[in-house]
């Protein structure tokens, strides 16, 4: 089962720092269904009261169409043009631009994180 981290709205007061002692700072609010993804959990934040789905926290939120990232990874390693990758994956290079664009800020995001994680004392 999801939990979400955190409320995904930056100017809510769990956005990145619910209070801990508060087992649930959401509700449950229902599931809607999606080509792409078939159902997606939906929640409310109790504090602002705004609506966010799983969704937000993924690497396709705001897509309409999966590529494989592990395909797309091992495509930019091997040194392929966009346009060749676009042709592989039968897109156009913008979405190709747009994947990579959001594989680098995750993986920048996942080296800050470890980084931090093993900094010594």
């Amino acid at each position: 089962m999801f939990i979400p981290p955190y409320c995904p709205h930056t100017d809510c007061m769990n956005h990145k720092m619910h209070d801990k002692s508060e087992k649930r700072w959401f509700w449950e609010k229902g599931s809607v269904s999606s080509k792409l993804s078939g159902r997606i959990k939906r929640f409310q934040c109790k504090k602002c009261q705004r609506i966010f789905s799983e969704r937000n926290f993924s690497i396709d939120y705001r897509n309409r169409r999966h590529i494989d990232y592990r395909q797309l990874m091992n495509s930019v390693i091997t040194s392929s043009g966009i346009r060749d990758m676009a042709r592989q994956f039968n897109c156009s290079p913008n979405v190709i631009a747009n994947r990579i664009s959001r594989l680098a800020k995750n993986v920048l995001a996942f080296n800050a994180f470890v980084a931090d994680d093993h900094v010594p004392s």
